[in-house]
């Protein structure tokens, strides 16, 4: 039978998720002429937006982070409803238990139709908290 984590253990790991891509984005898009750094993340968590408290563990990020119902609707590209800067929207749904300090997520992010990936993070419990070991990419656009 699976083991289900605390909310508060599942929201830790799903931080460590959205940060892991914060950190591994600008790089790419180094590389990736035709995609601008992102002006803002939007995050979602099992395709709805995350509580204010999770949002909040994010409240000095630069860029800014804001919930996925901040994302201008019918749109194709992601673009803040507000400022309309162009952004970037993350995302982690389920966490599923492997071991005790492992667990796997499906992930991923979406710019426009020309950029995004989903697949699944495994991440682990360390001295300094939940660590993502991989992000293995099931599919690109």
């Amino acid at each position: 039978m699976q083991k289900a984590f605390s909310p508060q253990e599942a929201d830790n790991i799903r931080e460590a998720v959205f940060r892991f891509h914060m950190a591994k984005l600008p790089a790419q898009f180094r590389f990736i002429t035709r995609i601008r750094f992102p002006e803002v993340y939007f995050l979602s968590v099992d395709n709805a937006d995350p509580s204010p408290t999770f949002l909040a563990r994010f409240h000095n990020n630069k860029p800014p982070v804001k919930a996925r119902s901040a994302v201008k609707p019918r749109r194709f590209e992601v673009v803040d409803k507000v400022t309309e800067k162009e952004g970037i929207l993350l995302s982690a749904n389920t966490v599923r238990w492997i071991t005790v300090s492992q667990a796997k997520v499906e992930t991923g992010w979406h710019k426009d139709g020309r950029g995004g990936t989903f697949g699944t993070c495994l991440v682990e419990k360390q001295k300094s908290g939940w660590v993502v070991l991989y992000y293995a990419i099931r599919g690109v656009s």
